[in-house]
């Protein structure tokens, strides 16, 4: 093969190889779609990382590579980003919520998808009041991180002057129904300044105890809860 033969096949030969990086850098893993890290995803493709996460866990059951996996999002609470994607519903809430509760979440959403331990109860009619409901309103346009409470009597309607306690993070605090009568006039709320778990009750007698896990939002908006107790005849 002469020299011009050689020169030209050479040039081919690396037209070809040219053409073929550009093609699997640009169709087949472009960098600005996927990216090289788990942080430099977009965010609907670092959702889908976090459910792969999840299901992983579910079947295999390692919780150190899970924790080792989302650390790499690079995300201030990635437990956070699992608990709204589990909030969300569909197929992969099972193991958001046990990835979720391993974690550390205890979130009242979680409830529906992992076992009930067996226990032997207090009787309802031992009770004052009865936690009829606890639910997690997730992130929206709150003023601040609220549990809202509402203490109804048996036929439903609301009572005022019922003494409440909520233990946390700071401690213990005490606060009462019927202030914002233009709401109920069995309602009352309470600020969650600090990130942790919650437990609240009526302090009249025992009364069963509503649990939440308080945990910021994104995008500067804010969480609520909603539980009602009411009175047992």
């Amino acid at each position: 093969m002469g020299p011009g033969r050689k020169f030209a096949l050479g040039i081919s030969l690396f037209g070809l190889g040219l053409s073929l990086g550009l093609f699997v850098g640009w169709e087949v893993w472009p960098r600005g779609r996927c990216g090289d890290q788990p942080s430099e995803l977009r965010w609907e493709h670092r959702e889908e990382y976090v459910v792969m996460v999840a299901e992983e866990y579910l079947r295999y059951g390692d919780l150190e590579k899970a924790g080792e996996r989302l650390a790499l999002l690079g995300l201030a609470d990635p437990v956070q980003m699992v608990v709204d994607l589990l909030e969300a519903g569909g197929e992969s809430a099972p193991g958001l919520a046990h990835l979720a509760y391993a974690l550390g979440a205890r979130d009242t959403a979680l409830a529906a998808y992992l076992p009930t331990p067996s226990s032997t109860p207090t009787r309802e009619s031992e009770l004052p009041f009865r936690l009829l409901e606890s639910v997690n309103l997730g992130c929206g346009e709150f003023p601040e991180d609220l549990i809202m409470v509402y203490v109804q009597g048996a036929d439903g309607s609301g009572i005022p002057n019922v003494e409440l306690k909520i233990s946390g993070p700071q401690g213990d605090d005490l606060f009462y129904t019927g202030l914002k009568p233009g709401v109920d006039i069995g309602y009352a709320d309470f600020a969650l300044l600090a990130p942790g778990e919650y437990s609240l009750r009526v302090t009249e007698g025992t009364s069963q105890v509503a649990r939440v896990m308080a945990r910021p939002c994104r995008r500067g908006s804010h969480r609520a809860w909603r539980v009602v107790f009411q009175k047992v005849d």
